[in-house]
């Protein structure tokens, strides 16, 4: 557990300071929800750099956007060759030392590669969440379909600064990314989504990840 301690970061875009989310590294990429940017489709100027401080030891970085985003998830990179920003425009060194101080104590985590059993297509598996401080975890569970990118499950508990923070299930398998809430105006459990990990990532980073397949 505390390789996912290690992992994770509390994100603000550079242009927008007081904009707040959670993300997760994974792999040498942080991967967030796109909601803390509010303008798709970008463009490769200052609002594509993100600022990111580490949730355990406060360290912060700057780390730029890969070029190219789902509706729903962004990646950030540590690496400005893999966004086209000039040269000094992009992340700064701090980015990928970050990176290496974390695999020098932790093999990186690896997102889901998910798989139905034979003859399912729906799955209810037991799992976690993170709230904004990172430092309470809420339980939920999490309902798939097969083909569906989406999970969906209903909380008390997700509220404004957890978007973009992972669903983890209990075994602490990487599954998807929590990205919106369906009804946050009404009283009660709210209906709550994220996207499964292996169906948002933007195609450029496909190649990058080294995925764990996980039966449900």
């Amino acid at each position: 557990m505390q390789n996912i301690y290690d992992a994770l970061f509390h994100i603000s875009p550079a242009a927008r300071p007081n904009t707040s989310g959670l993300g997760t590294l994974c792999g040498h990429n942080i991967i967030t929800c796109a909601h803390i940017h509010d303008q798709l489709p970008v463009k490769l100027d200052e609002d594509s750099l993100f600022d990111v401080r580490r949730v355990h030891d406060g360290k912060e970085a700057t780390f730029a956007m890969l070029f190219g985003s789902t509706l729903d998830v962004l990646v950030l990179s540590p690496d400005s060759m893999f966004v086209g920003l000039a040269e000094g425009d992009g992340p700064t060194a701090s980015a990928l030392d970050m990176y290496y101080e974390y695999i020098d104590c932790h093999t990186p985590i690896k997102p889901a590669l998910i798989s139905f059993k034979p003859g399912s297509k729906t799955a209810i598996v037991d799992g976690f969440f993170f709230a904004p401080d990172v430092k309470t975890v809420h339980k939920a569970q999490f309902h798939l379909e097969d083909g569906s990118p989406y999970i969906r499950f209903s909380s008390h508990d997700v509220q404004c600064g957890c978007s973009g923070g992972p669903l983890f299930t209990k075994e602490l398998k990487l599954i998807g990314v929590l990205t919106n809430l369906d009804n946050a105006g009404q009283i009660g459990a709210k209906e709550c989504f994220g996207r499964r990990i292996d169906s948002c990532l933007p195609v450029c980073v496909y190649p990058q990840m080294d995925f764990e397949t996980v039966v449900l």
